[in-house]
């Protein structure tokens, strides 16, 4: 598991790093929500190949995920001929698996990852 996700990993640096190059060429904000969702990816596979803490991973996995919420508002606000773009519409079905994904990970935590709050 280890080999394949460091190779996950270091594709999906790759790919990040590609689709930021055609954002700066083609100024299209939809690819900053793509790039944030490979950084989801990356962070899924070093979470469970190095085994980090959880409170570090639900708060940078929230932290990504409101970024993707901010940008789809943005553009959804700001820029209404996004609107007629599929991708913009594919990008809010992904927005929406993704935050039921945080509930997901979040519901299913182990017994060592309780909060500060919890009793």
């Amino acid at each position: 598991m280890e080999k394949d996700g460091n190779m996950v990993i270091w594709l999906n640096i790759i790919v990040s790093i590609l689709f930021f190059f055609e954002y700066l060429s083609s100024g299209n904000e939809l690819y900053i929500f793509v790039i944030l969702a490979m950084f989801i990816t990356i962070l899924i596979f070093i979470v469970r190949i190095k085994d980090y803490s959880s409170k570090v991973f639900y708060r940078t996995f929230l932290g990504i995920v409101l970024l993707q919420g901010l940008t789809l508002t943005y553009l959804y606000i700001f820029e209404p001929f996004y609107r007629k773009e599929l991708l913009f519409y594919v990008a809010a079905v992904i927005f929406t698996f993704l935050i039921i994904l945080f509930i997901y990970y979040y519901i299913k935590r182990g017994k060592y990852s309780k909060l500060p709050w919890e009793v």
